[in-house]
């Protein structure tokens, strides 16, 4: 499965979680904003960064890659996220059909989580 599956699988995920919650959704056009959906709730609008996060045997760790990737035809550009991107960021592991909020920690370049149900403070969106 390829990065761009697994980050729409995570953003239907995401989509789904929040229309069962009757949270209005807003998706925009291309991909070349920064955030991936924005979510109204209760009239406020909150821009949502979805991210795949997969598991990685050898550390026993939830892992997602942190970077923004640009693309045009000619080359591929990755940087970091800016405080003002987005609200919140989901983390989606599809394993476990849940969600880690990380918001400001997913500005630096990777994040690691233990597998272990203490350490995940893992919201069900």
């Amino acid at each position: 499965m390829d990065t761009k599956l697994r980050g729409d699988i995570a953003e239907q995920a995401a989509i789904l979680h929040a229309l069962k919650r009757g949270w209005g959704v807003l998706k925009p056009v291309g991909d070349r904003l920064p955030y991936d959906l924005v979510f109204d709730v209760e009239g406020t609008l909150v821009k949502i960064q979805v991210k795949y996060a997969w598991f990685d045997e050898a550390s026993l760790n939830y892992v997602v890659d942190n970077r923004r990737t640009k693309t045009n035809r000619r080359q591929m550009l990755r940087e970091a996220y800016k405080p003002a991107d987005f609200n919140f960021a989901l983390v989606y592991i599809e394993n476990l059909d849940l969600f880690y909020n990380k918001n400001s920690e997913l500005r630096s370049q990777n994040s690691e989580f233990q597998k272990s149900p203490l350490y995940l403070l893992i919201y069900q969106l």
